[in-house]
C-alpha cells in the first residue's frame, strides 16, 4: 500500500477490509461448528423463535465454535486492518466486530455467560493481533 496515501482513507479502509476479513473468519469458523454439530434439516434461520429454541438446546461444544470464530475473526481482522490502515484501523475492526456479536447477541437470546465471553475473546483477538504487528513489523504502527 502507498504510505504517501491519504491517512484518513488508509484508515477507513483499513477498517473495512478487516471487519471483511473478520467476518470471512467468523464465517468459516460457524460453518466447522455446524459440521461438527450439525442442526436439524429445514430448520427456517430466518425465524428468530426457531433460533432461540436452537440455541436454548445447543451443546457447549458448539457454543465455543461460535466464540473461536469471533476471536479469530477479531484477531484477522485486526491483522488486516493493522497491515492497511494502521493501529486506529486495528482497533476499529475489532471493536465492529465485537459490536455484532453483541448485535446477535441482542436479537437471540443466548446463556448469560456467553455476553462476556464475547467481549472477552473479541479483546484477546484484537489485543493478539495488534501485538503481532507490532513485533513482525518492526515499526510503529501499532504502538
Amino acid at each position: 500500500m502507498k504510505r504517501n496515501m491519504n491517512p484518513l482513507f488508509r484508515t477507513i479502509l483499513g477498517t473495512i477490509a478487516g471487519v471483511v476479513a473478520g467476518s470471512i473468519m467468523v464465517a468459516i469458523s460457524e460453518k466447522v461448528g455446524h459440521t461438527i454439530y450439525p442442526t436439524t434439516a429445514g430448520i427456517d434461520f430466518n425465524d428468530l423463535e426457531v433460533l432461540a429454541d436452537l440455541i436454548a438446546n445447543m451443546p457447549l461444544g458448539a457454543f465455543l465454535f461460535v466464540l473461536l470464530g469471533y476471536g479469530l475473526g477479531a484477531f484477522a481482522g485486526s491483522v488486516v486492518g493493522g497491515l492497511i490502515g494502521g493501529r486506529i484501523a486495528s482497533i476499529l475492526a475489532g471493536a465492529t466486530l465485537c459490536l455484532f456479536g453483541l448485535i446477535v447477541l441482542m436479537m437471540i437470546p443466548h446463556p448469560p455467560w456467553f455476553g462476556p465471553s464475547v467481549l472477552v475473546v473479541n479483546g484477546l483477538g484484537t489485543t493478539v493481533g495488534l501485538r503481532l504487528l507490532k513485533a513482525f513489523r518492526g515499526d510503529s504502527c501499532c504502538a
